[in-house]
Protein backbone atom coordinates (compact mmCIF):
# COMPACT_ATOMS: atom_id res chain seq x y z
CA UNK A 1 0.00 0.00 0.00
CA UNK A 2 2.49 2.10 0.77
CA UNK A 3 5.17 1.47 -2.04
CA UNK A 4 2.24 2.29 -4.07
CA UNK A 5 1.34 5.13 -3.09
CA UNK A 6 5.11 6.12 -3.25
CA UNK A 7 5.01 5.21 -6.98
CA UNK A 8 1.84 6.82 -7.70
CA UNK A 9 3.86 9.91 -6.65
CA UNK A 10 6.53 9.33 -8.51
CA UNK A 11 5.01 8.75 -11.58
CA UNK A 12 2.71 11.84 -11.43
CA UNK A 13 5.53 13.78 -10.91
CA UNK A 14 7.16 12.50 -14.16
CA UNK A 15 4.20 13.10 -15.81
CA UNK A 16 4.40 16.76 -14.67
CA UNK A 17 7.88 17.02 -15.94
CA UNK A 18 7.19 15.27 -19.38
CA UNK A 19 4.22 18.01 -19.67
CA UNK A 20 6.07 20.87 -18.45
CA UNK A 21 8.75 19.65 -21.17
CA UNK A 22 6.12 19.46 -24.25
CA UNK A 23 4.86 23.04 -22.61
CA UNK A 24 8.54 24.42 -23.13
CA UNK A 25 9.23 23.15 -26.45
CA UNK A 26 5.76 24.21 -27.74
CA UNK A 27 6.17 27.44 -26.39
CA UNK A 28 9.73 27.83 -27.84
CA UNK A 29 8.46 26.40 -31.34
CA UNK A 30 5.68 29.12 -31.43
CA UNK A 31 8.06 31.82 -30.77
CA UNK A 32 10.11 30.78 -33.51
CA UNK A 33 7.43 30.88 -35.87
CA UNK A 34 6.18 33.69 -34.91
CA UNK A 35 8.66 37.08 -36.62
Amino acid sequence: MCFRFFYEINRNRFVAKQERMVVMATKSHFLQKTP
